[in-house]
């Protein structure tokens, strides 16, 4: 969302167009950060983050890295699926089949944490997150889910709590909640339950079940409202509300989802 203007409505191969790059094949999403845009892909063994200006298209650097192995996913997708992410100067990427990565802005690798293998079917697409001092990620999967937070300059582990409840695939990435008391948290949609995490000390401080699973929606924050999505059914989990703000039935509402970041 955005409240900007003059946006364009239209744009295609022959309208809007200002310039064109092949770039490797991948499901990520491309970041803007000041004159550059990063974008990562796969190329047969190798995955790829690149740095291209966000003028004129050209690649700046390219740094192709070697797998550490490789996840046995549905052929729809890939380990460029993850989004990378920055904290305006530093960029982030999480490859299933390597790990989680830092670069400079000059593309040169600052650290890594090789993680995995992964046991899911359709492959990992959470991405990493960075707020502070912290970098987070989770993983959550068919077996040994996790969310774990490095020091986004050392690339030390701060923590990684085993999510044990999260026994199926989950792939929404986690939303970041700055309240004006208290601890920063990270709000995680996962299979069957939404969970909030001190992002410090990866302590567990609010849950709600009945989520649903295969998440994917990312949580949003309105406020300390948090509005979270998973698979449904036929049957809502939770009770009718009225979602007008001035009713009792909405305050009541809004009560039992926001206890997650409250």
């Amino acid at each position: 969302m955005s409240d900007s203007s003059g946006l364009l409505a239209e744009f295609g191969l022959k309208k809007n167009l200002v310039w064109r790059v092949e770039v490797p094949t991948g499901w990520s999403s491309p970041i803007v950060v000041k004159d550059r845009i990063y974008v990562t892909g796969v190329e047969g063994d190798k995955l790829i983050a690149l740095a291209l200006d966000r003028q004129t298209g050209r690649a700046i650097w390219r740094r192709d890295i070697l797998r550490n192995h490789t996840n046995k996913i549905f052929v729809g997708n890939d380990s460029a699926t993850p989004t990378p992410t920055s904290d305006g100067e530093t960029i982030y990427a999480f490859f299933p089949d390597l790990g989680l990565i830092s670069f400079n802005a000059a593309g040169e690798e600052r650290w890594r944490i090789k993680l995995g293998p992964f046991d899911s079917f359709y492959g990992l697409s959470s991405s990493p997150v960075v707020e502070g001092n912290t970098v987070a990620l989770v993983c959550d999967q068919r077996n040994g889910s996790f969310a774990l937070a490095a020091d986004k300059d050392s690339g030390r582990i701060r923590w990684r709590i085993e999510r044990k409840l999260a026994t199926t695939e989950g792939y929404s990435t986690p939303a970041l909640y700055a309240p004006q008391r208290g601890t920063h948290q990270l709000i995680v949609t996962g299979a069957y339950r939404v969970d909030g995490y001190d992002l410090e000390t990866g302590e567990k401080l609010r849950w709600i079940g009945n989520q649903g699973i295969y998440s994917i929606g990312s949580p949003v924050l309105f406020g300390d409202l948090v509005i979270a999505v998973a698979e449904g059914s036929d049957t809502p989990e939770y009770p009718p509300f009225d979602c007008a703000p001035s009713t009792v039935g909405y305050e009541q509402r809004r009560h039992a989802v926001a206890r997650g970041v409250q």
